[in-house]
């Protein structure tokens, strides 16, 4: 039955520091303090506390952070590439139609850029 009860240690006011250490790290005074740089800490947590819901809970959001960062990372190189030829796209076809609204004096359609647009299409079918 002492067995049982031996870790429940009830402190006094001024002993709670050095009694909480030599608890936890098994001494008391400077055996306590060197005990406790080993190295069983994690940064930013208290020293002697232990794992718990809320430590757990934030390494694996930081863990998913870095990870979608990294996604977002590759899908901006995809999107940037993806840009690049949509804007090329795009400032092809506005200089075709720019070429084919033109008019001449009369009013009427210059061939030229008309039958340049024939002989492009003609010749990517290979004809």
């Amino acid at each position: 039955e002492d067995d049982e009860f031996a870790n429940n240690v009830v402190e006094r006011k001024g002993d709670a520091a050095a009694g909480k250490a030599a608890r936890v790290y098994g001494g008391a005074g400077e055996e306590a303090e060197e005990a406790k740089g080993e190295g069983d800490e994690k940064p930013g947590q208290a020293p002697g506390k232990g794992w718990n819901k809320t430590v757990k809970a934030k390494m694996k959001w930081e863990k998913e952070k870095e990870a979608k960062a990294e996604e977002l990372k590759e899908l901006r190189v995809k999107w940037a590439e993806e840009d690049k030829g949509r804007k090329e796209f795009f400032a092809k076809r506005d200089e075709q139609r720019g070429k084919f609204r033109k008019k001449n004096a009369r009013g009427q359609p210059v061939m030229k850029h008309r039958v340049d647009k024939i002989l492009e299409t003609l010749q990517k079918e290979g004809v």
